[in-house]
């Protein structure tokens, strides 16, 4: 039987540790790679989807303004100063 505590255990803890910083560092190489990858890709994919939301956003807009009666319109544009200010966060939303 074999002496773990002794020099030879040392030595197979040695190994141990080397071959999982090695693991450690192959992994972290390659799914490192690709975690950029995926960031950089979300990044754009965000900005698309602001830039189609304000678009979109408009675009409602001006159907609105285009179908709208005088009241309805104020109305309208009250309605979205509200969310406006509840979405910033200066007062609580209605219960």
């Amino acid at each position: 039987m074999i002496d773990l505590s002794g020099p030879i255990g040392g030595i197979l803890a040695g190994a141990y540790g080397a071959g999982a910083v090695m693991g450690w560092g192959f992994a972290h190489k390659t799914i490192g790679k690709r975690v950029s990858e995926l960031k950089d890709e979300m990044r754009d994919d965000k900005a698309d989807c602001d830039r189609r939301i304000v678009d979109l956003s408009n675009r409602l807009r001006e159907v609105e303004d285009r179908y709208m009666s005088g009241l309805e319109r104020q109305t309208a544009q009250i309605r979205d100063s509200a969310i406006h200010v509840i979405r910033s966060g200066r007062i609580d939303p209605p219960l």
